[in-house]
């Protein structure tokens, strides 16, 4: 029965497509003594016992390539995570021929993760949950991965890369935020409107919300949406929050660590109740609110890039349900 290859400290990362296990490498010296003794003492036991040892690490090394060549391998990643939180994905292998275990790396964009199947038989297919941190915003894309198995004498272990296709947008990281940290976190990139009163001329359209009252609905503007939209007025500005994310020079790191207490800021808004008007360069989102809001708002920053910041803002966006 083979046995199932450990990941070590490295895994089964690296570029060998084949190598030998100690188990190999001994039975290779034993051939190497074997085939002396036989040499200097002409005894025909001999050169059969070495008969067998060379034919029994060929054909392991045969056996283990035929197993390998026979995986196939398929990854669920769920269609959002964020930094520094599990992505919680599935892995799914099958196998046309071979037996024995399997070691899967999943590769730098899941950290390195390991997904260790103890036994795979020919035919058969499994399904493996795992989960892996996300380090880094933006969209995470796996095209690959590596397995690696052990043949059946556990000789030779043998390595493959095989193409998958999975992808899952990570957002920026979101951490709760007293009173405090938003006054001081907002001071370089927040500002609230003024009250204009209790007026009811309309100041701009929003995406409808629920509780939202059925006679605020501008019927005319939501006929030309695919959701229904409100009017909000004046008095309403009082909750309207402006957020900018400013390029403040330095490293690709504090560029990140601004991008984070943007996204920070902005959901600690969205869950008090307030409208958010969120800048990013060419892109403006306005009138975010509600879970629809902040979900519009995270996408944005998980996307955005330093430079997208340099140009002058050209695009305006609302937020859909």
């Amino acid at each position: 029965m083979s046995r199932t290859p450990r990941p070590s400290a490295k895994g089964p990362s690296g570029t060998w497509p084949l190598r030998l296990t100690h188990e190999g490498r001994y039975a290779l010296l034993l051939s190497f003594l074997v085939a002396a003794a036989a040499a200097n003492t002409g005894v025909n036991l001999l050169y059969l016992v070495l008969g067998a040892l060379i034919a029994a690490v060929v054909l392991d090394t045969v056996a283990a390539i035929w197993a390998v060549l026979g995986l196939s391998a398929q990854v669920d990643l769920p269609e959002r995570a964020m930094v520094g939180l599990d992505l919680d994905g599935v892995l799914g292998l099958s196998r046309r021929r071979g037996v024995g275990g399997v070691v899967v790396d999943l590769g730098p964009p899941l950290g390195g993760r390991h997904v260790l199947v103890e036994e795979l038989a020919r035919g058969t297919a499994c399904e493996q949950a795992f989960s892996a941190v996300p380090t880094h915003r933006g969209r995470l894309r796996l095209e690959s991965l590596a397995v690696a198995s052990l043949s059946p004498l556990g000789l030779v272990a043998t390595r493959r890369t095989l193409s998958v296709s999975a992808e899952t947008l990570v957002l920026p990281r979101v951490r709760s935020m007293s009173a405090v940290a938003e006054r001081v976190l907002g001071a370089s990139g927040e500002s609230r409107t003024a009250a204009l009163g209790e007026g009811s001329d309309l100041r701009d359209l929003r995406p409808y919300v629920v509780g939202d009252s059925p006679r605020r609905i501008h019927w005319r503007a939501s006929a030309k949406r695919d959701w229904p939209l409100v009017k909000e007025l004046e008095s309403e500005a009082s909750k309207r929050v402006r957020v900018v994310l400013a390029d403040a020079g330095g490293d690709e790191d504090r560029f990140e660590l601004e991008v984070e207490r943007v996204a920070s800021l902005v959901a600690s808004h969205l869950r008090r109740g307030d409208w958010v008007d969120l800048e990013l360069g060419r892109l403006r989102l306005r009138s975010l609110a509600g879970a629809p809001g902040r979900r519009s708002a995270l996408t944005a920053l998980a996307l955005v890039r330093r430079e997208d910041l340099a140009a002058e803002p050209a695009a305006v966006a609302k937020a859909g349900p």
